[in-house]
């Protein structure tokens, strides 16, 4: 009978050069902030040194679960992959989050940082019109950094409205705000730009809201003698929604050949 020999882990033994190591992790945790990049830089010497392993240990993350319980090892990552892309008076500069966030971008635009400070790299910032406007990294703020990545990783991006008609959907937004008196208005709108018709708004109004509607155009472009909206080509289109659920296509404006 054949006896299946089952690998033993080696036994676990002391190892100076890890201790050391976790120690002065141990130390830099309760010094702030500006410590996160020494911190990986530790934490990088462990893993990649398989210093864990070596102790007898099955791998680095077996390690800091036993020995770093309160820090997750996902921190502790972190602040390697940082330690590992900029120097450390980077890091001081921007700190641990911005710089994240500035990875997470790297990766999605499928850029490359260059070596040492990131400051001229250029972040595409969205603005309202669905635009995005260059910025360069040291000029954004998180919020920015935040909505520049928000806009990579949404699924069907809208193309940005064309500068000509900017202005009579703005119009139309600030016009539904004024009738109702309400940033929020009942008469839900979206419009994206459209290689066909140019710019196509869609309206989301209960069927209630019907004349509404009717009273703000009518306000916006006169009763069909007024000027063309943007270059003419232009179309509006409302969806009718009411309590039972139906829901009609309604043309709500002119619309040129």
């Amino acid at each position: 009978m054949t006896v299946k020999q089952v690998a033993r882990r080696p036994t676990k033994s002391p190892s100076p050069e890890l201790e050391k190591e976790c120690a002065m992790i141990q130390d830099l945790l309760t010094k702030g902030e500006d410590e996160h990049w020494q911190i990986g830089a530790a934490y990088n010497r462990i893993v990649d040194g398989q210093l864990a392993q070596k102790a007898g240990y099955k791998n680095a993350e077996e390690y800091f679960a036993k020995n770093l319980r309160a820090t997750p090892e996902s921190t502790l990552r972190l602040y390697g992959a940082i330690a590992k892309a900029f120097p450390e008076q980077v890091a001081k500069r921007y700190g641990v989050s911005t710089l994240r966030s500035l990875l997470t971008y790297e990766k999605l635009s499928h850029s490359k940082l260059p070596k040492g400070d990131p400051a001229q790299v250029l972040i595409a910032v969205p603005q309202k019109d669905g635009a995005t406007t260059k910025k360069r990294f040291a000029d954004c703020t998180y919020v920015e950094l935040k909505a520049a990545i928000h806009h990579l990783e949404a699924p069907d991006k809208p193309e940005p409205l064309p500068p000509e008609y900017r202005k009579d959907v703005e119009n139309l937004k600030n016009g539904l705000k004024d009738y109702y008196s309400s940033e929020n208005p009942p008469i839900e709108m979206r419009a994206h730009a459209d290689r066909a018709a140019g710019v196509l708004v869609l309206l989301s109004i209960p069927v209630e809201h019907l004349e509404s509607l009717r009273d703000v155009l009518v306000k916006l472009y006169g009763k069909g003698d007024g000027p063309a909206i943007g270059n003419g080509r232009s179309r509006l289109y409302a969806v009718a929604g009411g309590k039972n659920g139906r829901r009609d296509p309604l043309p709500a404006s002119r619309s040129a050949p």
